[in-house]
Formats: structure tokens, C-alpha cells, sequence
């Protein structure tokens, strides 16, 4: 990927990744397409391990955001000494549940104006925040479904929250090359957040009922799947590297993803740009997902799950359709188009300022 230049007004990110997210995953793959991280200097990450981490961790457990932590404290006190040094920037928090809270305060300050991505659902807010009101001094929200729309709408205001999807490395996540091979009809499951572990051991036994011969992937370090590791025609894949994630993608015929909810799902894109159609359950991932290379059903029917993954496996011609159908709709969700798609909010924001 070639990050493009960078937007006017100047756009700093506080942004995170997730351990359990693979190296070419996650919303911040967009920083470099927009503007700089805002780093922890060497001095500003010694003062959090020492003076700054009592408070850290006392504003962390105390302060009424579930995910906010005392990193999420050292990186906005470093934000907070950059937005002293600058002047009319946009600043952007890539996880607006997590990282931003107490700079709430300088919105609007020295010319500065704050962009906040949301990941959860709705249904998560009440046990995420004691309070949503540091939310509504951003300037803009950025939604990766519109699922949560009207919940962020209720927070931030009428005219400030703009869809723009959840972007995805196509140049990385690539079908195989040279197709398939000789190997047998292969699903794959991938992913821990609101997957649904409940359901998965119905959706897989059903599936290797149906389809004889067809074969198994679990991608996931939940400790739910440990009741796959050994069963026959079923691989367990726990905490393993880049490169074997893609190519446990690569190597499958069709992602099977039950959902408990959903918002934007970084498997589903990942699988869809490999060439894998996706058979899922209804939510926020259906701003993604089309009918030509996914197949949705009711969150919880394992039975549905089943009927509509045998039915594309045992169908080469509609496998082949809509894996390509897949690919193309995956390219539409390429870093650089999310990236202009992001650079247009950045315009209105700076519009609205002047």
C-alpha cells in the first residue's frame, strides 16, 4: 500500500491495535493513508511507568470507561502536549470507546477538532460508559455500520456521524494463487469478538454431516474451542503467526462465521478479499456483505447456518461465482477508497469549523 499525502487541515491519530489482531489487520492500517501517530516518547513512556501510573491506573478503573486504561491515559497526555504545540488540527481517535476521555476538554481549543471511530454495538454502551458526555464534544463520529447510527446520532448530534465502512489490506489478503488446489472442501472460522461459541459446535458438526470429506478450520484463542482440538477433520489454530492466518484464508473454500452481533468484521473482509464467500448471521456486518458472496441468517440458527453452507459447498459453479463476487466486493473496501472516504469527513469537519 502507498499512503497518500497527507489531509489538509493536518490530521494526527491516536490510534491502537489490538494484540489479538494479526499485524495486517485493524482500523489502524489507515493512519498512514491520512496523516501521523501520535507517539510516546521515550521520557512520556518512562513517566507512565512511574509518576503517571498510580493516576493512570486510578482514572483507569474509577473513570467510567470500561476499556479506557492507563496507556489510554499516557497517549492522551502525550496528544495533550501535541495539540499545545500545534494549532487548527484534526485529531483522530481510531477507538473512540477506548482511547478518548479526558481530552474531551480541548475540543475546540487552540483550533483543534476531534473525529471519533466506533466499534460496538449499541447494545454495548450502558456497561462501557457510566457516562457518554466527554462523547459529545467530538466534533464528528465516524460508524462502521449503521447499526449504530441512531444510538451515536443520540450522543454526538443530528448531522455528525457519517458511515464510513471498515477498510481492508487487498493487496495483502489475496486469493490463492494458481486456485485452489487438491485439497478437501475446507471452511474456516476465524475471529473472538461477539463471536458465537454457543452455536459454532452445531454449525461445524452439521457441516461435516452434510458435506462428507469436507474439512474444518477454527481460527480463535478462545478456550471454547478447545473442544475441537483433536477431533477429526476439525484444526484448532491458536495464536499463530501472519502468515499461517492467511494462509488458513487461502487455503479454505468458504468462511463460516456465526455472530452473536455485529458491527464491521475484520475475518469476514479478510476472507471475501482471499476469495472466500461468507455464510454469517444478520447484523451490522450486512453493510459489507452482498447476496452475490454471502448468505445471512438469523443470529443463533445453527440449523440455517448448516443448510446454507452445505448448500454452496456442494454447488462448485455457485462456490466459484460467488468467491469472485466476494473478491470484487472486498475491493471496494480497499484502504485507499476507505481513505477518501475518511478525508471527505475530515473536509466537512474543516467546513463546518470555518
Amino acid at each position: 500500500m502507498t499512503p497518500t499525502p497527507q489531509t489538509t487541515p493536518p490530521v494526527y491519530f491516536i490510534s491502537y491495535h489490538f494484540a489479538n489482531v494479526a499485524g495486517h489487520s485493524g482500523y489502524d492500517k489507515i493512519v498512514p493513508f491520512l496523516g501521523e501517530p501520535i507517539e510516546i516518547s521515550r521520557v512520556m513512556r518512562m513517566l507512565g511507568e512511574t509518576v503517571l501510573r498510580v493516576p493512570g491506573k486510578l482514572i483507569s478503573w474509577y473513570g467510567g470507561s470500561f476499556e479506557y486504561s492507563r496507556h489510554d491515559f499516557v497517549k492522551e497526555v502525550a496528544a495533550f502536549q501535541h495539540m499545545l504545540r500545534h494549532r487548527n488540527c484534526i485529531y483522530h481517535f481510531t477507538q473512540a470507546e477506548k482511547s478518548y476521555k479526558l481530552l474531551a476538554g480541548m475540543s475546540g481549543k487552540r483550533g483543534h477538532r476531534f473525529v471519533g471511530t466506533f466499534h460496538h454495538p449499541p447494545s454495548h454502551f450502558p456497561w462501557l460508559f457510566r457516562s457518554t458526555r466527554h462523547l459529545a464534544r467530538l466534533s464528528h463520529a465516524i460508524i462502521l455500520s449503521n447499526v449504530q447510527r441512531d444510538c451515536i446520532e443520540g450522543i454526538v448530534g443530528q448531522g455528525k456521524v457519517t458511515f464510513v465502512p471498515h477498510g481492508v489490506d487487498t493487496e495483502y489478503f489475496t486469493p490463492r494463487s494458481g486456485g485452489r488446489g487438491d485439497h478437501p472442501l475446507r471452511c474456516v472460522f476465524a475471529g473472538n469478538h461477539m463471536r458465537d461459541f454457543d452455536t459454532l459446535p452445531a454449525v461445524v458438526s452439521g457441516i461435516l454431516e452434510r458435506v462428507p470429506g469436507a474439512e474444518f478450520f477454527i481460527v480463535s484463542r478462545n478456550r471454547k474451542c478447545e473442544q475441537f482440538a483433536g477431533r477429526e477433520r476439525v484444526r484448532w489454530l491458536r495464536d499463530i503467526p501472519d502468515d499461517e492466518y492467511l494462509a488458513a484464508l487461502q487455503n479454505s473454500d468458504l468462511a463460516v462465521l456465526p455472530l452473536v452481533e455485529s458491527v464491521a468484521v475484520n475475518s469476514a473482509l479478510e476472507a471475501m478479499a482471499c476469495g472466500l464467500p461468507v455464510v454469517t448471521n444478520r447484523g451490522g456486518v450486512a453493510d459489507y456483505l452482498t447476496d452475490a458472496c454471502s448468505v445471512m441468517v438469523p443470529a443463533g440458527d445453527a440449523a440455517a447456518m448448516v443448510e446454507a453452507a452445505s448448500h454452496i459447498l456442494k454447488n462448485a459453479d455457485l462456490l466459484r461465482r460467488m468467491g469472485n463476487a466476494a473478491r470484487s466486493r472486498a475491493l471496494e473496501f480497499s484502504w485507499p477508497r476507505v481513505a477518501e472516504m475518511t478525508r471527505d469527513v475530515y473536509r466537512k469537519v474543516a467546513e463546518a469549523h470555518d
